[in-house]
């Protein structure tokens, strides 16, 4: 059901994608865990007039006790520099295992993450996608599309961030000339690393 949502979702905005193809800007990274390459990761964005498109898709096979292939894929809809729409599922060995969409109404935004409905009052003018295009030297904060929450910044070095991903644990960040180099993402179940190619 909520793959056939994401296909919906990205026939609603290809008008606006094929317009924008000469402005489409792409980035490609590596999966990196235990020094074998599991998987890739790809961002894009692009514009029509004030609104910015952001997508996100990764695929990636690691072995934990068995093995597991993940999809992610991610949608995001920029008007004026703030968020208006986002919709991410994790598609885990062919299943929905994460799925949530955040909505701007006009005043505050209702968001469905998996079963479980809340409103956001506060404006959210820098997601999680926007670490793959945009070093966040004066960001406090971003919000997750996957968590609908969102989670501060430390910075332990100069252009590295860091971000609490849950019980005790960490990602971080690394950006040269302003572009996301790489990330040592580290969960509770798996760590990897992002390698821009």
């Amino acid at each position: 059901m909520h793959t056939i949502l994401f296909k919906l979702l990205i026939l609603l905005f290809l008008p606006f994608f094929l317009q924008a193809q000469s402005l489409k800007e792409n980035s490609k990274y590596t999966i990196v865990t235990k020094n074998d390459t599991a998987g890739y990761l790809e961002v894009s964005k692009w514009q029509e007039m004030d609104t910015v498109f952001y997508s996100y898709y990764s695929n990636a096979t690691t072995t934990l006790l068995k093995t597991f292939h993940v999809v992610s894929e991610r949608i995001c809809k920029y008007a004026n520099g703030q968020l208006v729409f986002s919709h991410s599922e994790n598609i885990v060995n062919g299943n929905v295992r994460d799925a949530a969409t955040t909505i701007w109404k006009g005043s505050h935004y209702e968001i469905q993450n998996g079963n479980s409905s809340s409103i956001e009052n506060e404006i959210i003018d820098f997601s999680s996608v926007l670490l793959f295009f945009l070093e966040p030297k004066n960001i406090q904060e971003t919000f997750s599309e996957l968590k609908t929450s969102f989670i501060a910044f430390s910075k332990p070095e100069e252009h590295a961030y860091k971000l609490n991903t849950g019980w005790g644990k960490h990602s971080t960040y690394f950006y040269e000339q302003g572009l996301l180099k790489k990330a040592e993402i580290v969960t509770p179940l798996i760590s990897f690393e992002l390698l821009r190619n």
